[in-house]
């Protein structure tokens, strides 16, 4: 996310969460793990393939 920041582009931790969270299950350790690891990054229908080709660049 820092790097993101770094190159002006917005990202955040993910909108949604899992399905277990809401039912308040234990035992998911993967999806809890990797609902921590996740990253949101801008996606929407008007994103220029510029924009694009800049977030992959930052990611990759």
């Amino acid at each position: 996310m820092r790097q993101l920041k770094q190159q002006s582009i917005t990202a955040a931790d993910p909108v949604y969460k899992p399905l277990h969270y809401y039912l308040k299950q234990k035992g998911c350790s993967v999806s809890a793990r990797l609902t921590q690891e996740a990253l949101s990054i801008p996606i929407y229908l008007s994103l220029k393939d510029r924009d694009i080709n800049r977030i992959v660049k930052c990611l990759t």
